[in-house]
């Protein structure tokens, strides 16, 4: 095993741990009905109670209740399935391009060689989306590709990007995770985007790739906006932005919603900027057109089904 790999197998320690949870969980549970009632009024008083303001900040806590105008999404607000396809009328899938395309990516033969040391078994890039961002960056050939947060897909791309021998810059843009990310080779810049000048997106030209997997969380002054305000819309023609945990035309996933409880809100923000407009052309939407089409989509990830046993939530599309 390459000392770059980090194998993501259950541990003596982790299978400890998630033997003893069901219990500690139920201690908590039962801890939770004892102190509600001061949690409940500690979300009552919300802005006005100062000083309960001022503990649970500095504990990197927030206590919000259930409520029409906060984001958290219970099973009761929901009318419909998750996991169904939504009808989005400004959104054109331009699905016989993408079926046409998946036919261009024939590469899944070099793959077991140039991702010998990548485990499909990490949390965070599955085999589908690894294997689609292989075959697309040895298809397009970009000379440039920037990484808005880094990790498992970086190992992925300085494999394709190795065996390309045209790439002129590999740039991750990577503040908080993988300290490991010198070690690929990319050059990497520990800073928020926040506080990336703009105009080092002006570098980008057609036919380079922009790759997006920040917080997909929408905030004030945060990642998300300035990434959809701000650099998507200025970017040169012919660009490839490539987005991660996009499940378009389906909704967020229910895994995510329900179960995580995750505040993920990007998708609808990327599906708003897609709608009516004619500034980008989607290109590949994996987690939909791998269930459309399993047979065109198994040419670039082998032996794939549908449902596939992981899903793949990456999404392509160019800048016009």
């Amino acid at each position: 095993m390459s000392k770059n790999k980090r194998p993501y197998r259950v541990s003596r320690g982790r299978a400890l741990v998630e033997a003893v949870l069901p219990l500690f969980d139920l201690f908590l549970a039962l801890l939770t009905i004892i102190c509600s009632p001061v949690l409940f009024l500690a979300s009552r008083i919300g802005w006005r109670g100062k000083a309960t303001r001022a503990v649970t900040d500095r504990l990197g806590l927030s206590i919000m209740r259930h409520h029409y105008y906060t984001p958290v999404t219970f099973a009761s607000d929901l009318h419909g399935e998750l996991d169904a396809p939504r009808d989005l009328p400004g959104i054109d899938l331009r699905e016989a391009q993408q079926v046409a395309l998946l036919s261009q990516l024939s590469f899944a033969g070099e793959t077991t060689e140039a991702l010998a040391d990548f485990d499909y078994d990490n949390p965070n890039f599955s085999r589908i989306d690894a294997l689609v961002l292989y075959s697309m960056l040895r298809h397009l050939r970009p000379e440039r590709v920037y990484e808005i947060g880094s990790g498992f897909s970086t190992r992925v791309a300085a494999a394709a990007l190795a065996r390309n021998g045209n790439c002129q810059r590999h740039l991750c843009i990577e503040p908080f995770e993988m300290p490991w990310l010198e070690q690929t080779g990319a050059e990497v810049l520990r800073q928020r985007i926040e506080h990336v000048p703009l105009d080092l997106f002006d570098t980008l030209k057609a036919g380079d790739v922009l790759f997006i997997d920040s917080s997909h969380a929408i905030r004030p002054q945060g990642d998300v906006v300035r990434e959809y305000l701000q650099i998507l819309p200025a970017l040169p023609s012919g660009v490839i932005v490539h987005i991660h945990d996009v499940y378009t035309p389906h909704d967020l996933h229910p895994y995510l919603v329900l179960e995580q409880r995750k505040i993920w809100d990007e998708q609808y923000l990327m599906e708003a900027l897609l709608s009516g407009g004619d500034r980008f052309e989607i290109m590949l939407a994996n987690y939909w057109i791998c269930r459309q089409h399993p047979e065109a989509f198994a040419h670039v990830v082998p032996g794939h089904t549908s449902p596939p046993e992981r899903d793949g939530c990456s999404f392509w599309m160019r800048r016009v």
